[in-house]
């Protein structure tokens, strides 16, 4: 049964993510324009939806060989290709392309990216789930499918802006503007 308590983790970080938004986007004077909006709203919605995706609270359904305090724990990759692999790259194919849109890198970079984002959200599902029970499960494989996803769509933003759609890219750039 999922308690109000484990929804906490959620709650805490669209906070966060709420107060960094008002910091760095509603502070300034004026935007420069209305694509640049649109590019910071659905930054902020696509941020509180991975927020939902992955520290909601859930029933625990994980079967591991390792178990650390009630948190499941996968440490070898590949071990079950279910589902949940290919939906954990789709899920950070538009971190890709924002970050794209924010500012441009070397491949190096991304992949560091990609891994971070990836450790910072099993790191933090771990200790949410060692404090508040959300029933997650921490798993290599999410490293390695959100590192993938970071890459991707970073890749096809940067394919694309090689093609006629070039000045509709530049319209949602952030970087040509201001930064987040």
């Amino acid at each position: 049964m999922i308690t109000s308590i484990q929804w906490l983790p959620v709650i805490i970080n669209c906070s966060l993510v709420l107060g960094l938004f008002r910091l760095l986007v509603i502070q300034k004077p004026i935007l420069s324009n209305y694509w640049e909006l649109i590019t910071r709203s659905s930054l902020l919605s696509y941020l509180i939806v991975v927020i939902y995706l992955t520290f909601r609270p859930v029933a625990s359904w994980h079967t591991s060989a390792l178990l650390f305090h009630r948190v499941t724990i996968n440490l070898i990759p590949f071990n079950a290709l279910t589902s949940d692999f290919f939906l954990n790259i789709l899920m950070t194919v538009p971190l890709g392309c924002y970050l794209y849109l924010i500012k441009r890198t070397s491949l190096l970079n991304m992949l560091l990216i990609g891994l971070g984002t990836g450790l910072l959200i099993e790191t933090t599902q771990f200790i949410y789930d060692l404090l508040f029970n959300i029933g997650r499960s921490v798993d290599v494989n999410d490293i390695i499918t959100n590192m993938l996803g970071v890459i991707v769509g970073y890749s096809v933003i940067t394919i694309l802006n090689k093609t006629v759609v070039t000045n509709i890219i530049k319209r949602f750039s952030l970087t040509q503007y201001s930064y987040i």
